[in-house]
């Protein structure tokens, strides 16, 4: 819904379609004036969604944008659209599957190469230069398109740093390391724990989320004694979160396979320090030492936190605002249709 509201900034009218399991019939939610989402009575398969096809044809389409990726369904959506005469271009994410199962990885790296054969026929969109250059290779004409933030849903924070630590009742004298993500092996929960062990008193940490490694992480917390440098919260309302990236100093991002990096956006967007490790997302949205730091490791991490180093809140906020707003970033697919 946000890179509608991008479309719909410079003049398109969009609808974000949906597969809905729940309802019998169609339901159009409208989101303003040029964005609605419609919600279509069909089936889903976990992320994997279908409807009836001809409700496309319903909303005289000039074209669809699918984010195809390892999606099961994908190529019917595709090949209904060339039928009917309605212009596709694909945005994608991801070639393969960051699952921690092997099983799924080799189901959905079957999926994607079924996918090829349909995003060879037409304009692919990348979010990231990692997948624009994978794509190259397999003979798909790509270029980048990142992701960008849908500013709508963020709120305006009027309190600084310090003030945001008194409502979070966050202490005022210590350099705050923020994790935010799910408790699970691919976000590295426990290798954060194992960093804040060897910082000294000067630092406390945040960590926001839930997940499979819950009890794990606990226990670690327990065996290092951090209960006194650590506050672990499983949940914060979304309208909550930018509260808590406004009063740290540091947002820590771990996953060496990170695809987007939202949570990153976000950080630098309330002038947040990130320190990321590479990985296609940070590597697109960092410029390292200007708006952030990117590392190959822990020691890294460490080594930058012991020399205290920081970016300036207008230069993470201005890299977010410049280049990564869903209103800047889907021009270069306007462009494209324009021409």
């Amino acid at each position: 819904v946000g890179m509608a509201k991008g479309f719909a900034e410079l003049g398109f009218k969009c609808f974000v379609f949906y597969s809905d399991e729940s309802n019998k019939n169609e339901h159009v939610e409208q989101i303003n004036e040029k964005v609605a989402v419609v919600y279509c009575p069909g089936k889903k398969l976990g992320v994997h969604g279908r409807f009836d096809w001809d409700i496309l044809k319903k909303y005289r389409l000039d074209y669809v944008q699918s984010n195809t990726d390892t999606l099961l369904f994908a190529p019917n959506c595709i090949e209904f659209c060339d039928k009917n005469g309605i212009s596709v271009y694909h945005y994608i994410g991801t070639t393969k599957s960051d699952s921690n199962s092997c099983f799924k990885r080799w189901v959905m790296n079957i999926l994607f190469r079924r996918n090829i054969r349909v995003l060879k026929r037409h304009k692919c969109f990348a979010k990231t230069s990692a997948v624009a250059d994978e794509l190259k290779q397999l003979g798909v004409d790509s270029e980048v398109v990142p992701v960008g933030l849908d500013l709508d849903c963020i709120p305006d924070i009027k309190v600084n740093k310090e003030q945001a630590r008194e409502v979070l009742k966050l202490p005022q004298d210590k350099k705050i390391l923020l994790f935010v993500g799910r408790i699970d092996v691919y976000k590295r929960p426990l290798d954060f724990i194992r960093m804040l062990k060897d910082l000294n008193d000067d630092y406390y940490a945040v960590m926001i989320g839930s997940g499979k490694l819950n009890d794990d992480l606990q226990q670690s917390i327990d065996d290092y004694n951090l209960s006194s440098k650590l506050c672990w919260i499983k949940s914060v309302p979304n309208q909550d979160i930018d509260m808590y990236y406004k009063a740290s100093d540091y947002f820590i991002n771990l996953n060496d396979h990170e695809i987007f990096g939202m949570s990153i956006l976000e950080a630098m967007y309330q002038g947040t320090t990130v320190i990321a490790v590479a990985a296609p997302g940070p590597n697109t949205i960092i410029e390292n030492g200007k708006n952030g730091y990117l590392v190959e490791d822990l020691d890294e991490i460490k080594l930058l936190l012991n020399r205290c180093v920081t970016c300036e809140a207008k230069a993470t906020q201005s890299r977010v605002l410049e280049d990564f707003c869903w209103a800047t970033t889907v021009k270069k697919i306007i462009n494209w249709i324009q021409s």
